[in-house]
């Protein structure tokens, strides 16, 4: 009688309590017990269980969300919603809805166990931020620090360091990002250039490596690079039956993407990029400096 627009508030409330039927009756379901001001708790959680396990309708899941998260929501339904999203935002590179980053948002500042998926989302959707709120500042600094220690890095972390400093295994690092279907395997082939066309002691030929895979479909490579260095490379996947080589590029290292002075490696970059520029007396202070440094790294650790 529902489809047909026939029913009552006991007919409703039965309704909410118990329907099972497609996504789309369940939503129309859910706004017309709204409007009447019915208890929607136990409809929303049915109602996003099975926009999870259909992965349907992810826009009108956050909005149903936004309800039920203010309801004593069950914690393995919330921990299942956050995954899903941040994956579909972070690996699949799909738009979300702004409402769920204020979700996730509140959900990162008191629980430390969500996904590293949902930490690198936030981190993401962050780094395209022009200035941050304190606590957004100290969230994105804990989840930093957290995959970190899990070698999951990537190179938009370097984004934020004008809010706080990074260690010299994120500034230090060119990331090279590849998405495909999770059950191939991936690998790189690559070889390290000078601009000059020179190439690097180990020759000419290309090295082969596996990519890793941090998350499902999502496989990377890190290489650190000095000034005027360039990573020429393309990619293979592997299904088991064939080998098809997809992506094929060469990136460079020059004063636009150069990381200089905090690190080591930044000040050996300094040094590089002013001895192109043949400016000798910064050279010969930036030399000075990166040997003292060096001394007193050496000493302390």
């Amino acid at each position: 009688s529902f489809r047909h627009g026939k029913y009552n508030e006991i007919v409703l409330e039965y309704l909410v309590r118990y329907f099972n039927g497609t996504t789309r009756e369940m939503m129309e379901l859910w706004r017309v017990a709204r409007e009447y001001g019915n208890e929607t708790r136990e409809l929303e959680e049915r109602l996003i269980a099975q926009m999870l396990f259909t992965r349907s309708h992810l826009g009108s899941m956050v909005t149903i969300f936004e309800s039920y998260s203010k309801k004593a929501a069950l914690q393995i339904l919330k921990q299942a919603y956050f995954f899903y999203m941040s994956f579909e935002y972070f690996v699949k590179e799909k738009p979300v809805d702004e409402m769920f980053f204020l979700h996730l948002e509140n959900e990162l500042g008191i629980n430390d166990n969500l996904h590293n998926v949902c930490k690198c989302a936030y981190l993401k959707y962050c780094a395209a931020k022009n200035s941050l709120s304190e606590s957004s500042v100290n969230i994105c600094r804990n989840g930093m620090e957290e995959l970190e220690k899990n070698r999951i890095i990537f190179n938009f972390y370097k984004k934020f360091n004008k809010y706080f400093p990074l260690s010299g295994s994120i500034l230090d690092k060119f990331i090279i990002e590849y998405r495909t279907e999770p059950q191939d395997k991936v690998f790189i082939n690559y070889c390290l250039e000078q601009d000059s066309g020179m190439e690097e002691p180990f020759g000419r030929e290309f090295v082969n490596e596996e990519m890793e895979q941090p998350f499902q479909g999502l496989y990377t490579k890190a290489f650190t690079l000095f000034y005027g260095e360039n990573v020429k490379y393309y990619i293979t996947e592997d299904t088991g039956e064939q080998k098809a080589h997809t992506e094929s590029r060469r990136y460079t290292l020059d004063d636009r993407h150069v990381e200089v002075g905090s690190t080591r490696f930044g000040m050996l970059n300094d040094i590089l990029e002013c001895m192109e520029l043949k400016e000798e007396s910064t050279v010969q202070d930036l030399v000075k400096k990166y040997y003292v440094t060096k001394s007193l790294t050496e000493q302390l650790f």
